[in-house]
């Protein structure tokens, strides 16, 4: 209430110079004098119907206002009203640059938003081709470890094999093989080793292998007849 009440006398005060300018404008103006008076007419009217209205008075017939009054009751409602409409614009156009503010700044937090979002999807992306990489890598080092298990199972027992001193054979049965039997043995499980190192090589040959079996021996793993003439020398 005490804002309206600022408010209004606010308009009063600057209405003043602009009254000031159209009193100026009716004394050499008639057109613009004949306006103000009508103005000045029309407002006393209503303003005399509606106090009798209110009061309860019987409608009677209301004197017009004298020129003089009319004319300074005229300048002042057209100053206070153009006063008005300027604020009323002003207030307008300051509610309408916000809104347009606002929905620019709206506009660009949206955007912003589907920024992160799509920054956080990337991210989470990315995570899961991290998962499936280490999930990768954790089989091939798996693959490895197995490999180097066998490798060192083999190693094992071909040095088990060829620590073993070997009897001489005093028959033609050990000519064949079946004297030895402390060299047989080692060798067989060689052998068997052998094939499980192929087999894990060919279940994942795209794992890089620290060494093949091939790479080992510098050749093919030796086959039966190469095992024989070993048992044999």
């Amino acid at each position: 209430m005490a804002t309206i009440k600022i408010g209004t006398l606010l308009v009063k005060t600057l209405a003043k110079p602009v009254v000031s300018s159209i009193k100026s404008q009716t004394k050499t103006n008639p057109n613009f004098k004949k306006f103000c008076v009508n103005v000045a007419q029309t407002t006393h009217r209503w303003e005399m119907q509606l106090k009798m209205r209110f009061l309860g008075y019987e409608k009677e017939r209301i004197r017009p206002l004298s020129e003089a009054r009319a004319v300074e009751t005229g300048a002042n409602f057209l100053g206070e009203t153009l006063l008005f409409a300027v604020a009323i614009g002003a207030i307008a156009f300051e509610t309408i640059r916000s809104q347009r503010k606002s929905s620019n700044r709206k506009t660009q937090v949206d955007a912003a938003l589907d920024d992160v979002q799509g920054f956080i999807e990337g991210i989470e992306n990315d995570k899961k081709l991290l998962r499936n990489q280490l999930g990768e890598l954790q089989g091939q080092i798996d693959h490895l470890v197995e490999l180097n298990k066998l490798n060192i199972q083999l190693l094992n027992t071909f040095a088990k094999s060829y620590s073993q001193p070997s009897e001489p054979t005093s028959s033609w049965f050990g000519w064949l093989g079946w004297g030895n039997k402390e060299v047989t043995k080692p060798l067989h499980d060689a052998e068997i080793i052998l094939k499980e190192l192929k087999k894990l090589e060919k279940k994942t040959p795209e794992a890089k292998q620290p060494f093949s079996v091939s790479e080992q021996f510098g050749q093919d793993p030796p086959q039966n007849d190469e095992i024989d003439s070993i048992r044999l020398g």
